[in-house]
């Protein structure tokens, strides 16, 4: 069945080779930053306390990182979201991707993984969830410490409760109170895992 659209839908669809190419059709996002930049990701400061003119930024060797620390540790809130994610006939899609923090006491107060349903262009208009990050086998966050920079995955975060919908994946980064580490972040994926 076809049916006239009213404008051109831009579609990205990856291809895979396994002895012939074939669609790979669950891959919903996939960007490793390095050496492509902050691909569709856009940045957004919501706050930035005088002198910082940045937080997030691009670096070819670490990938995405922020950071409100510029001779000393300042205030700051700043986003970095994904482009649309379309998960209408995704069946148990996950997020994973590398990162790494330092220089902070509490990782969790200052790095966040956001999903909207909603997102227009701003993230302070629209609504935004916190994702629940994944446990190790003593049930303790599978984050990092904040005291190195060595990069650890985050292993599969679950998706699945926005099945049917298109999303954006916000990471948002806060300081406050003299604190502010670095969190790096590179290798992100949403795929469907083989059944």
């Amino acid at each position: 069945t076809w049916s006239m659209l009213p404008t051109v839908v831009d579609e990205v669809m990856p291809f895979e080779v396994k002895n012939v190419w074939r669609a790979n059709t669950s891959t919903y996002l996939s960007e490793p930053f390095l050496g492509n930049g902050q691909g569709k990701f856009v940045i957004q400061n919501v706050l930035l306390q005088d002198p910082l003119t940045y937080v997030w930024y691009y670096d070819s060797k670490y990938g995405m990182c922020a950071s409100a620390y510029k001779d000393k540790s300042y205030d700051s809130e700043a986003w970095l979201v994904s482009p649309v994610v379309k998960l209408k006939k995704a069946r148990n899609p996950q997020l994973i991707f590398d990162q790494a923090f330092n220089k902070a006491s509490n990782f969790t107060e200052e790095a966040t993984v956001m999903i909207s349903t909603d997102y227009k262009g701003d993230v302070t208009t629209c609504t935004w969830e916190a994702l629940e990050w994944g446990k190790n086998a003593d049930g303790s966050l599978n984050v990092p410490p904040g005291t190195s920079w060595v990069f650890q995955t985050t292993g599969n975060l679950s998706l699945s409760k926005y099945v049917g919908q298109s999303i954006y994946i916000g990471f948002r980064y806060t300081t406050s109170g003299g604190i502010s580490g670095t969190w790096e972040i590179r290798n992100l994926l949403v795929y469907e895992p083989e059944e």
